[in-house]
């Protein structure tokens, strides 16, 4: 097992430039997006490496709530898992420093009028500027309620499922659509 110090070695190429306390920065990621195991232990240190490191390489920032360490269950290892998950504003955000992003339509739903408590759907349309005639490509993607909404163990939707059905699906579909449109800068997040 490294020790602290040594760890801090190993971290500072991850740390972004001009922090005060690269020590405290590493301390809040930690705190911040790792959060501890079910038992209250730390989480390991290679997760907060690979976090770091896909944090670098995206330049996403953890604490702007850019970028999500998530952790799932994994039956095969019978442990949880690191998974990098980027926020809607974290895939916004790398999509406009292509410099190729050209915007978004509104969120299309069916049902059209929003008549019922959850959507069935969610249709974004984005574009993609084409590098050499600056002309709006379009991208447009679905995302479907039975295949996103989030339950929980008891098999009701998971808080903002519930509070905010709509936006959710609409965030989904979104994701799906910058996803499709912006493939090398958004692989692997």
């Amino acid at each position: 097992m490294i020790d602290v110090k040594d760890q801090l070695k190993v971290l500072i190429k991850y740390i972004p430039e001009g922090l005060s306390s690269p020590r405290g920065f590493v301390e809040l990621v930690k705190g911040q997006a790792l959060g501890l195991t079910k038992d209250g232990k730390g989480r390991p240190f290679e997760d907060l490496l690979y976090f770091l490191h896909v944090c670098k390489k995206t330049g996403l920032d953890p604490l702007a709530k850019q970028i999500y360490a998530i952790y799932r269950w994994d039956y095969r290892s019978g442990a949880e898992k690191i998974t990098i998950q980027a926020s809607i504003d974290g895939l916004r955000l790398t999509a406009q420093r292509s410099k190729h992003y050209g915007g978004q339509d509104d969120t299309k739903f069916t049902p059209e009028d929003e008549s019922t408590k959850y959507p069935q759907r969610a249709t974004v349309t984005i574009y993609r500027l084409n590098p050499k005639t600056g002309e709006r490509m379009p991208v447009t993607a679905t995302a479907r309620w039975s295949e996103y909404a989030q339950y929980n163990k008891e098999n009701k939707l998971v808080a903002m499922w519930e509070k905010m059905p709509y936006n959710q699906l609409g965030k989904c579909a979104e994701a799906l659509a910058l996803r499709k449109g912006f493939p090398s800068e958004l692989s692997g997040i």
